[in-house]
């Protein structure tokens, strides 16, 4: 939302990460150019007082509009993959094809196949993982196909990829496809509400599963996201539910990091910048109660960038002063960043000294990165743009475009509309026209915001050629557009979208105006430019002052002439003072000087390396020449053996790697383990213990059914459905009861069945005994079943057919040896008919024998031997030989 801001990478406080670093942005925009120094102001000096441009990104720390993809160090795709097949652990090739992934992603934006590449090693590393067990890879594949997605607008697909994920992995996914709704639209869009629901599902996970770094996430983007809506309020309260909660629990640097966040985020305009200075204040109030120095700082130099923006600027100059302060008494470097803000705030004052002598210390900075000199070269050619040394100005301007990034194509815009402007200035107007015409053409304006600052340099530069019509056609266009601009301003709700501020625009078709001598047309624009307080630096101001006495005493109002023509004076003074404009030649020389000195000592420091590097070829040419017959004796008989050791221990090495790595992979796996086969025995357990229950009330509804029935027959059969399911009932039992869920333990099982069969038949009355001879045996759940349904059926049979009135006995016997168990029942009653045939009887009970005999891939046999004798063996499946 400011001005003289550019996106750059800057110091942020208290940043929660998303798994990856974050990365903060501010924005710097040309501000004016002081008036002439002799009064005259009808010069084309005046242009960038005209391009004053704003953002609605208020504050220096902007966390990223999206949920960031990791920055890595390496910039080379190709030697990554390169790596991939080589003998590494598939663990290795995983991370290899998700850095390779994210260097694919940086590189989006100069090469759109880039993004195609990105995809398929994110589709490699999400199955290469999925095969490994590699959960750690397998999230992170599926975050960049999402972020694919998103980025090519597919959300139908971004949804399906995130639909079957769960846990925090599900949150991340969610937040990124919110963020998509509430910053990745089409400029003519307004932000989507399908990003509520997304938001509101991730902080109830995020709840639910106790993760706290992830919930403090959602308040921030739910705030975000109300905002976009122009809800202001309920923007408000979500920051502030996260305040409270932290507060309430004593942790204040949480809660002075949501105060910066409700600062950082809050649309700026008239009627809320109270409430972002106070959400500023609360932050570092906040870190002041957590003695957290260093965020304490960087939240008041936030505090200050505002007060410089509205110009208090005694407020923000001794803010500026305390940052440095503390930064010293910690042993905090202070940064280039810090001292360009200051240079920034004293050139706003017209304290051009100042403001020199901060640039110049942030520039000589050897920690000082191209993103911070791109912003510090643009602040020296504003300073020197003031000062009227075009010159100067158009080569830091040229410095700042060297050092800007490719993809920053609208401020390269606005660099190339300076350079253009410092030409103009310098008196080569139809030069700096076709200079930028040519860039236009090249490269036009898309956004409202740039069209309008387009036809204000258009007309400001047909105005130095005296085509006065041409001029006034774009001053007109350049209002008419700015309605539109602010529209689009709130349709398009991305950190960092600028504009010409209201001053600018004013103050230019006022000027022109007036030196037009339209005066009460060029007044009326005059005293609206100075309405506005945001960035009306001193420069500017002196320049409109003037400009008023200039109309207001052709209009005859000379005591309002003389009241400007004093405030003229004043800041006039102000900013030419004689030791100021000493300091500053004395500031140019000794810069200068540094930099002539750099460069000196650069030739220098090359010149010895060159000496140097000659001296020790010619040492090492000589060395070889003496040397290479004894080397080469030498190598003759060692060179083998030293080739044997190096293959040997390099063999051991890689060895020792891959041990590790396993061992490493299969600790995890391990674990893994462990907890699936907790879950599974749980799973299990509710599993038999819900069959057993349906199979209990299966035997209820067929006894309750029996009570109906008066059929002997059809009772008998009911019974026998009854017992049936009750031996399998007994199965499922043991086992969702007893500590192993895959076997059975068959004394305790066939003990359960016989009990269950004496009551169902009430054997005790009809004087049946039971014998049993049973092996301490265990076998599958899988062979229980048939075995179980079998043992039923065989003493069923005998129970009712094989005894008179005086009873008799019934031996059940199980016996195992290596690898079958031999299952027999006998009782010692009537017997079999002497003319029975087993393949020709027609009895279900036998025929659900032999079924399920088969079953069991076991034998089956009856004959008679002093009553009935049933014999089955089957081979135990494996994992349960004696």
């Amino acid at each position: 939302m400011y001005q003289y801001f550019h996106k750059l990478t800057i110091d942020s406080p208290g940043i929660s990460d998303y798994n990856s670093p974050k990365t903060y942005f501010a924005y710097f925009y040309i501000a004016s150019a002081k008036a002439a120094t002799d009064m005259t102001i009808y010069t084309p000096t005046i242009l960038l007082a005209l391009l004053l441009l704003a953002t609605n990104s208020l504050h220096s720390q902007n966390t990223p509009a999206q949920l960031a993809v990791k920055k890595e160090k390496e910039t080379n795709a190709s030697e990554l993959l390169h790596k991939i097949t080589q003998p590494i652990h598939d663990t290795d090739r995983i991370k290899l094809a998700i850095k390779a992934c994210h260097v694919y992603w940086a590189e989006r934006f100069a090469n759109a196949n880039k993004l195609d590449s990105c995809m398929r090693w994110a589709e490699f590393a999400h199955h290469l993982s999925i095969k490994s067990n590699y959960p750690e890879g397998s999230n992170e594949a599926v975050f960049m196909k999402l972020k694919i997605s998103l980025d090519r607008k597919d959300i139908v697909l971004a949804r399906k990829i995130a639909q079957p994920t769960y846990g925090e992995l599900r949150v991340k996914l969610l937040m990124a496809i919110a963020e998509y709704y509430v910053y990745d639209f089409d400029i003519t869009d307004k932000p989507s509400p399908q990003a509520l629901p997304l938001i509101l599902e991730a902080k109830a996970i995020s709840e639910k599963i106790r993760s706290d770094r992830w919930w403090k996430e959602c308040p921030v983007l739910l705030g975000k996201y109300y905002f976009n809506q122009n809800d202001i309020i309920n923007g408000k309260n979500a920051f502030r539910e996260a305040t409270a909660r932290y507060h309430e629990a004593a942790d204040y640097a949480t809660e002075a990091w949501y105060w910066w966040q409700l600062g950082q985020y809050l649309p700026e305009n008239d009627s809320t910048v109270q409430d972002i200075r106070h959400a500023l204040y609360r932050a570092t109030e906040g870190y002041a109660k957590a003695n957290d120095k260093k965020n304490f700082a960087l939240s008041l130099r936030d505090l200050a960038f505002v007060n410089r923006v509205y110009s208090y600027y005694d407020i923000a100059e001794k803010q500026y002063q305390q940052v440095m302060q503390v930064f010293e008494a910690i042993g905090e470097k202070i940064s280039p960043y810090t001292y360009i803000q200051l240079g920034m705030l004293y050139e706003a004052t017209g304290q051009y000294n100042q403001a020199l002598l901060y640039t110049f210390k942030a520039l000589n900075n050897p920690d000082i990165d191209d993103a911070k000199k791109t912003l510090g070269h643009e602040t020296l050619g504003l300073i020197y743009e003031r000062l009227k040394d075009y010159t100067n100005s158009e080569k830091h301007y040229q410095q700042a475009l060297a050092y800007l990034s490719p993809e920053r194509k609208s401020v390269r815009f606005r660099y190339t509309r300076s350079i253009a402007w410092a030409m103009m200035s310098s008196g080569d107007a139809n030069g700096a026209l076709k200079y930028l015409s040519a860039y236009v053409k090249k490269h036009p304006p898309e956004l409202v915001k740039d069209k309008q600052q387009l036809a204000c340099t258009f007309g400001q530069f047909y105005e130095a050629l005296k085509q006065y019509d041409k001029a006034e056609q774009y001053y007109i266009e350049m209002l008419r557009l700015h309605p539109l601009v602010h529209q689009e301003i709130e349709n398009f709700r991305n950190f960092g979208v600028s504009r010409l501020t209201a001053n600018a625009a004013f103050y230019t078709i006022g000027s022109f105006y007036t030196k037009r001598g339209r005066y009460k047309e060029g007044n009326m624009y005059l005293k609206k430019a100075l309405q506005s307080h945001r960035f009306l630096d001193a420069g500017l101001e002196q320049d409109i002052h003037y400009l008023l006495f200039k109309s207001d005493s052709a209009l005859g109002n000379y005591v309002a002439a003389i009241n400007s023509l004093n405030l003229h004076r004043k800041i006039y003074d102000s900013i030419n003072s004689i030791q100021r404009t000493r300091q500053i030649n004395e500031l140019n020389v000794q810069y200068e000087s540094e930099q002539r000195k750099k460069d000196i000592t650069l030739l220098e420091n090359q010149k010895i390396i060159q000496r140097a590097a000659l001296q020790r070829e010619a040492t090492i040419r000589n060395i070889v020449v003496s040397g290479a017959i004894a080397l080469l004796l030498l190598a003759s008989f060692t060179y083998k053996a030293y080739r044997s050791k190096k293959k040997s221990n390099a063999l051991l090495h890689a060895q020792r790697k891959e041990i590790d790595t396993q061992n490493q992979a299969l600790q995890s796996l391990l674990v893994q383990k462990e907890q699936l086969l907790t879950d599974k025995e749980w799973l299990l357990k509710e599993v038999h213990h819900r069959v057993k229950n349906n199979l209990q009330i299966v035997m209820s509804l067929l006894s309750s059914q029996s009570l109906y029935l008066k059929s002997a027959d059809a009772m008998e059969a009911i019974l026998a459905s009854e017992n049936r399911i009750k031996s399998i009932s007994l199965i499922h039992q043991k086992l969702y009861t007893g500590d192993n869920l895959s076997s059975i333990h068959l004394p305790e099982y066939v003990t359960d069945l016989l009990d269950n069969l004496m009551d169902a038949f009430d054997t005790r009355t009809q004087k049946i005994q039971f014998i049993q001879q049973v092996d301490d045996i265990y076998v599958d759940s899988e062979q229980a079943v048939p075995l179980g349904l079998i043992l039923n059926e065989a003493v069923t049979n005998a129970i009712k057919h094989a005894f008179t009135a005086h009873g008799g006995k019934i031996l059940v016997s199980l016996r195992q040896n290596s690898t079958a168990i031999a299952l027999s029942i006998s009782d010692n009653g009537k017997g079999l008919p002497a003319d029975f045939d087993i393949h020709a009887a027609n009895s279900q009970g036998m025929e659900m024998i032999q079924g399920l005999t088969a079953q069991l891939k076991g034998t089956f046999t009856i004959s008679n031997v002093a009553g009935t004798f049933i014999l089955i063996t089957f081979p135990l499946l494996p994992g349960f030989t004696a």
